[in-house]
């Protein structure tokens, strides 16, 4: 007969945990009894229905859901189950050494458990698993791949991006038990990189929380219960000012800490980024394209043609990172990141060499890749115009549609327009009855998982999401540790934008040019002719001007013979 595990459980058992433990003091034992008592708001957690998969218990800083979460199968008695298994979450390990572990320590060694170092888990007597985790990662979730919990814990659930917290939630927490449940409860404050999809998740629904809310496609059952550090009386017995020392904080910190306010800090400044597309949003809502053979390495012209200008951004560092990003820039005028690289105390005269040796590599000869011209431009100052460049490049959502004039067209004001004021004005004119073209090229930023090296491109993944707002200046980006492809990013994305802004003919003309050496590939003597005399009325037409950057005096026959030589290399196989 299967065992069944109480629900609810008896009244005077629910509100409170007996833990007892030994010590020796001299000759003697002395027994040590603790005794944890539930909160309203903690006891309202414990209450819940195991048909409500997900909730979230978040607000103000102090509210004891760190201690709830860890004792919840406990004191459900989810322990004495043999066949039970949990998972508890934080960002990084040390978070779980310095806040997960020594709690642990205290209530679950008294129940005659014991902790595995290496394996970061706890067995319990009955042969019950509680497994610490962490995924500072995106893709460390699928470390856990392979195994089912259920009961999944997510502490400081707010440090975790939204993919993180879906993806393990909903391919990992199950039961092969038909006497145990399977839920997920998440503990947070508001503020960090998971804040925008926590928010719109849980508390939009229902801001003032405290009612289960069914979602429309999954029928899945999930509720928002705020915490605030008043609803904790343990608390305010064992430090009474601490309430008063909240009121210490910076206004956003404050109304965030003390009151549990989601709309006063939005913590993550790139909430728009994407490594995976949530499910209810749109197809293009993703800035990384997954290469299945990534890191195997691959050959760069078959992802990114080898007309597309290509621009090097590099953000230099002894102590701190030497970071390089290669991009590409399409017709579109989409940004592709297609190589990333690092270096750290490495004097410039080496990683200068590798970042050439880089910049060669599955390229054609380096004086065809910049086209022998090479424009160095040394990294400008401006740190809000480059955050807000970032997020126009970030951004894919389409701008609203501007309203149209309000007055019809007038062909006799067009006319005196273009008369008196010239070209520009009259074309101004004209712009404000012509309908926006749409926009088809967002995102404008796209980065490949791995470069063309099998190196992944990890570094420049993982910092969009982990930069927050400057303290001094809510406008800027806080600086820290490892913020460097940030840095690069910035560069990248202004020089993609002034490429764009004024070389619209230029890559109207390398379209063309790609196109005859396409069709030259045709191994027949009157395919190498055609190819020469397109050439020829290219450079006729100045569609060539400057294509070898050497000796513009010489006119268009130089040109074409310098093309005549760039073909031939070309042509060659």
């Amino acid at each position: 007969m299967a065992r069944q595990v109480p629900y609810p459980r008896e009244e005077e058992l629910a509100n409170s945990i007996p833990v007892s433990a030994t010590e020796d003091i001299g000759n003697a034992t002395s027994v040590i009894e603790k005794c944890w008592k539930p909160t309203d708001r903690q006891q309202q957690i414990l209450s819940l229905p195991d048909t409500v998969f997900e909730a979230l218990g978040g607000g103000a800083a102090g509210g004891g859901k760190t201690d709830l979460g860890i004792l919840l199968p406990c004191i459900r008695q989810f322990v004495e189950h043999p066949k039970f298994k949990a998972l508890i979450m934080r960002r990084t390990h040390p978070d779980i050494e310095k806040e997960i572990a020594p709690r642990q320590h205290e209530w679950y060694s008294p129940q005659g458990a014991t902790y595995h170092e290496t394996k970061k888990r706890w067995k319990f007597p009955s042969g019950a698993i509680v497994q610490n985790g962490h995924a500072e990662r995106e893709q460390d979730v699928r470390k856990y791949d392979s195994a089912e919990y259920n009961y999944i814990l997510w502490d400081e659930s707010t440090h975790f991006t939204g993919f993180q917290y879906l993806y393990l939630s909903f391919t990992r927490c199950r039961s092969a038990s038909p006497d145990l449940p399977a839920f997920v409860r998440s503990f947070t404050n508001p503020g960090n990189i998971g804040h925008q999809f926590f928010k719109k998740r849980f508390i939009d629904p229902c801001p003032g929380g405290n009612k289960i809310v069914k979602d429309k496609v999954t029928k899945v059952k999930r509720i928002f219960i705020p915490f605030l550090g008043a609803d904790n009386p343990h608390l305010l017995i064992n430090d009474p000012t601490y309430l008063q020392r909240l009121e210490a904080l910076p206004e956003i910190e404050k109304r965030a800490k003390l009151y549990g306010d989601w709309n006063s800090y939005e913590g993550q400044v790139f909430s728009e980024f994407r490594v995976y597309r949530l499910a209810d949003e749109p197809e293009n809502a993703q800035h990384v394209i997954h290469l299945p053979e990534g890191a195997r390495g691959y050959d760069l012209h078959r992802v990114v043609p080898h007309w597309w200008p290509k621009i090097l951004c590099v953000d230099w560092g002894w102590s701190a990172m030497t970071f390089a990003i290669w991009a590409a820039i399409s017709p579109s005028g989409r940004l592709y990141v297609y190589r990333t690289w690092a270096w750290t105390k490495t004097a410039i005269k080496i990683w200068g060499r590798e970042l050439a040796n880089l910049s060669r590599m599955g390229q054609p000869e380096l004086e065809e890749v910049f086209e022998g011209r090479y424009d160095v431009r040394m990294g400008d100052k401006d740190r809000i115009g480059g955050k807000n460049m970032i997020h126009e490049y970030l951004r894919w959502i389409p701008k609203p549609k501007l309203q149209l004039a309000m007055h019809e067209f007038d062909a006799e004001l067009a006319n005196r327009i273009l008369r008196i004021y010239g070209e520009e004005k009259y074309y101004e004119y004209l712009d404000m009855f012509r309908p926006p073209e749409p926009e088809t090229n967002l995102p404008k930023l796209q980065i490949l998982s791995h470069g063309p090296e099998g190196r992944e491109n990890k570094e420049l993944i993982d910092v969009i999401p982990s930069c927050i707002p400057d303290e001094n200046d809510i406008e800027d980006v806080a600086q820290f540790d490892g913020d460097d492809p940030y840095e690069a990013l910035r560069l990248a994305t202004k020089s993609a934008h002034r490429f764009v802004d004024v070389s619209k003919e230029e890559m109207k003309r390398r379209e063309r040019l790609n196109n005859i050496y396409e069709k030259a590939k045709i191994a027949t003597s009157e395919a190498q002719t055609a190819y020469y005399r397109n050439l020829e009325l290219l450079a006729s037409r100045g569609n060539l001007e400057g294509f070898t950057g050497r000796d513009a005096a010489a006119g268009n026959e130089f040109a074409v013979r310098g093309h005549r030589r760039l073909g031939q290399r070309k042509y060659r196989h």
